[in-house]
């Protein structure tokens, strides 16, 4: 599908910033919904397409991590924004769910890019390799989502114990519906991910109109219904035994804990609609990183490799600096009381594991964030989707 310019038939593309589609041959701008879109179909066969929800796409496989793109008619890039890797070919036409909604990118490509450079810049552990932002790189996708609705009920018996030990039981029982909770469908795209950017303002959500697509790539509906519908119930579940800890919970010294519960979760609709978001994706050491933006907020995540040099040396750093602010009371207590520095040298020793032990925490969450942004599961996406096809 492409759009077409009214005045001299030249490729559309859809404008974030004015909301429109415009024409970069003769500098006109439309309304979405005022232009005609060129189509392989004739009148019934479009009229069936609507009777079944359904629109014809072309699709792209990227060669390397097995991911399937629409793209675009005017998109000259062929890098794939999954894994980096320039193996974007043509594989088939295919009549694909229609969304129903869509919320169109807010922020322009530019807006994201110097979002993506700050992140890069002020994050000191960070290499300097990967701190130049390769601007082809950055590609904006249509990412496929389930709107979720659905009912939950839970009664449960909740413990809460103080700070000297002593603890209380409280039965809860309660019930809501939780509207419109957004789960990413898309096979390529983590969850941990893709929640780092939430949330998107769904009031701004617009009709599904292909208007929209033109200038960007669209991610297909490739999940699985029974695996999204998992993950938002947990992700409901977590708001819902928070806020029955919060009714219990008297101290912030408290620790609040489920000891019985039984679940009752029952969805009641679902929508498809397509949230805009950017994407960069570069190499370091024979891996891949992403790098996410909202393209309706500008808000971003992922986690950038470190330099393991860097990290020792601020460790080090950290520590004799430690070391040093002590001295002269290690000195002074020394002199003018031998009998205490044995007790003031096993401070010194317990302060070193902790802040060791500290660093290595910090270090393990580093690693455990990583694992989201960087591309190690393409072995699993290109098997999983063989086994599908």
């Amino acid at each position: 599908m492409i759009c077409r310019c009214p005045e001299c038939n030249g490729a559309l593309e859809y404008n974030p910033s004015m909301q429109n589609l415009t024409c970069r041959f003769c500098g006109n701008f439309f309304r979405p919904d005022k232009v005609n879109k060129d189509s392989q179909n004739d009148g019934s066969s479009d009229e069936a397409d609507v009777k079944k929800e359904v629109m014809e796409c072309k699709i792209y496989t990227c060669t390397s991590c097995a991911g399937e793109l629409v793209v675009n008619d005017i998109e000259l890039s062929t890098f794939c924004p999954y894994c980096g890797q320039p193996t974007i070919v043509f594989d088939r036409v295919s009549k694909e769910e229609k969304p129903k909604y869509i919320i169109p990118f807010s922020i322009l490509k530019e807006e994201a890019i110097e979002n993506i450079r700050l992140k890069l810049k002020y994050s000191h552990m960070c290499p300097k390799q990967v701190k130049q932002v390769n601007e082809e790189q950055v590609k904006g996708i249509y990412v496929p989502y389930y709107l979720m609705n659905l009912y939950y009920y839970d009664k449960q018996k909740i413990g809460v114990e103080n700070k000297h030990g002593f603890s209380r039981y409280f039965a809860r029982e309660a019930e809501c519906e939780f509207v419109n909770v957004p789960c990413d469908a898309s096979f390529a795209l983590p969850d941990e991910l893709s929640q780092g950017i939430d949330p998107f303002d769904l009031e701004q959500l617009k009709p599904f109109d292909e208007s929209y697509l033109s200038g960007f790539y669209a991610d297909m509906f490739n999940g699985s219904e029974a695996q999204i519908e998992y993950a938002v119930w947990k992700r409901c579940e977590g708001w819902f035994n928070e806020n029955m800890k919060k009714s219990c919970s008297s101290g912030e010294n408290d620790k609040v804990f489920i000891e019985e519960s039984q679940p009752k979760v029952k969805i009641l609709s679902h929508e498809y609609a397509l949230m805009p978001i950017y994407f960069y994706t570069f190499p370091y050491k024979n891996s891949f990183y992403t790098i996410i933006v909202n393209g309706q907020t500008g808000k971003e995540a992922g986690t950038l490799p470190f330099n393991m040099q860097k990290l020792i040396f601020c460790y080090i750093a950290v520590f004799l600096g430690s070391c040093g602010l002590i001295s002269p009371f290690a000195y002074y207590i020394v002199v003018s009381s031998p009998e205490d520095s044995i007790m003031f040298l096993l401070c010194i020793w317990v302060l070193a594991i902790i802040i060791l032990n500290l660093g290595v925490y910090f270090l393990k969450k580093a690693i455990e964030k990583i694992k989201y942004s960087r591309n190690h599961k393409l072995a699993k996406l290109v098997r999983e989707r063989q086994e599908r096809s």
